[in-house]
């Protein structure tokens, strides 16, 4: 079953550059050189003519006069050079060119076709392609072509997920289409193999949203041309196909992550803080999340204690903040850990806990040690419920869908909304501008960084802090 919406009839518009140094003019540029090679043999011919009839001239004259007495035989006079271009009638001179006076008319014919022959053909297409392909034409359509790529399932027992993804992105057209962007809409149903999507399909689309897995990402971009980008809007192992594809990751990287809380807890740290960091001994040293943040920490500079378990005695809490991030892969350890950072900064009133926004989802995580930890947590995503806009979209989803909207809702309209508007401001070739834009959404920021990658990765991460009257604050 196909699920499409089209929002207006798509029609399109675009543009047609003309360069100079067209064929055209090329050819005009040859027909004109050789009118002139063959006005100047004409001249050549004539000029033969007239010697010709002189030379027959003068030898009858000659036969019709007394044979002269014999003299005494003398060397020959050395010809002297002519002075003018009459009296030398074989000698053919282009005017772009001086050539010896010695060379006979069929020398200097062949000189001059040789100098007219056409300097030989460089295979350049590789660069002309590569030059082609770094230039920017605005190409902005009447009507966008959105194209969303989901697995709904709606042949079965529907997703809810991404019937929420795609309750948020028709809002986002709305909205769009209040502000005056013509949007055509149609969504593909990628968990129904009827429902597949044509290539010509992919082609006409300006923004493509989907699919999810990293599996049918890769099938759809060995359909789509080359100049078409796939946007993997929620499946965080997708990142890895922007090394070398055509791939936008909307989710940031657990890196990422990473990188945005060492630098946090550096911008943090005073002179008289103490710095702790809770090591599990038995990380695996090929898990990446946990080996990544010990490496950052070490690069940072900072001073800091390592702990292998949630025991402070040892620590001055008399001096300054203590602060502390926990490296482990193991949920049991993080959980402990976590509620036992709670209990301490119940107690002791100055501890901060540093952590990524995986913990956010533990079911072993008592939700009150957060705030009582006063957690910085670095997170792809997050919604501010105080925001005006916020409001405002919460209650259009509720009473266009009799339901509340999740995390989903949020994200499709983000994403939707972001990438639309990229395409109707800078035209088909919007990926080119993307990573000069950057986009603060209701749940999802937008920032790409320039890389010698294939596609791009979205960079830009959100700091939540957890307030211990149980508020949290977006910073």
């Amino acid at each position: 079953m196909t699920l499409a919406l089209c929002l207006l009839v798509p029609t399109a518009s675009a543009q047609r550059y003309l360069f100079p140094g067209s064929p055209q003019s090329k050819q005009k540029q040859e027909k004109d050189q050789q009118e002139a090679i063959k006005e100047e043999l004409k001249r050549i011919h004539g000029d033969r003519d007239a010697l010709k009839t002189g030379s027959e001239t003068a030898s009858q004259d000659a036969a019709a006069a007394p044979a002269p007495a014999p003299a005494k035989e003398e060397k020959p006079a050395v010809q002297q050079k002519p002075e003018s271009r009459k009296s030398e009638p074989w000698t053919f001179r282009p005017k772009y060119k001086d050539e010896p006076a010695e060379n006979t008319v069929q020398e200097e014919i062949a000189a001059a076709l040789e100098e007219e022959q056409p300097a030989p053909q460089v295979d350049n297409t590789m660069e002309i392609d590569s030059v082609v392909e770094d230039v920017f034409v605005l190409d902005i359509p009447e009507t966008i072509e959105l194209t969303l790529l989901l697995p709904i399932k709606s042949t079965a027992t529907p997703s809810a997920n991404f019937l929420d993804y795609y309750s948020g992105a028709l809002i986002a057209v709305r909205d769009l289409g209040n502000n005056g962007t013509k949007i055509s809409l149609n969504i593909y149903d990628t968990a129904d193999a009827s429902a597949r999507i044509t290539d010509s399909g992919l082609a006409e689309s300006d923004v493509i949203i989907g699919p999810v897995s990293a599996e049918d990402i890769q099938k759809t971009l060995a359909r789509c041309p080359e100049n078409k980008f796939v946007v993997s809007p929620i499946e965080p192992k997708a990142a890895c196909l922007a090394d070398s594809c055509h791939v936008i990751q909307v989710p940031a990287s657990a890196n990422d992550q990473i990188d945005e809380l060492v630098k946090w807890l550096k911008e943090d740290t005073g002179i008289l803080d103490t710095v702790i960091l809770l090591e599990d001994s038995m990380n695996d040293a090929t898990k990446a999340e946990a080996t990544y943040l010990v490496q950052c920490l070490k690069d940072s500079g900072l001073q800091y204690t390592t702990l292998t378990e949630p025991l402070f005695d040892g620590i001055d809490f008399t001096k300054g903040e203590v602060r502390i991030l926990v490296a482990s892969e193991r949920d049991s350890f993080l959980c402990s850990s976590v509620n036992s950072i709670g209990k301490l900064g119940l107690n002791k009133g100055n501890v901060t806990l540093y952590s990524t926004s995986r913990i956010r989802s533990m079911e072993g995580i008592n939700a009150e040690s957060m705030f009582n930890a006063r957690c910085h947590m670095t997170s792809n995503y997050y919604v501010e419920y105080s925001d005006p806009e916020v409001k405002k979209f919460v209650l259009a989803y509720r009473a266009l869908f009799q339901n509340e909207p999740s995390s989903f809702s949020f994200h499709g309209y983000d994403s939707v909304k972001f990438f639309v508007t990229m395409c109707g401001k800078y035209g088909r070739q919007w990926y080119k501008k993307i990573q000069e834009e950057s986009w603060r959404g209701m749940q999802t920021d937008f920032m790409f960084n320039e890389s010698d990658k294939a596609g791009m990765v979205n960079s830009a991460i959100r700091r939540i802090v957890y307030n211990t009257d149980l508020s949290t604050t977006l910073q």
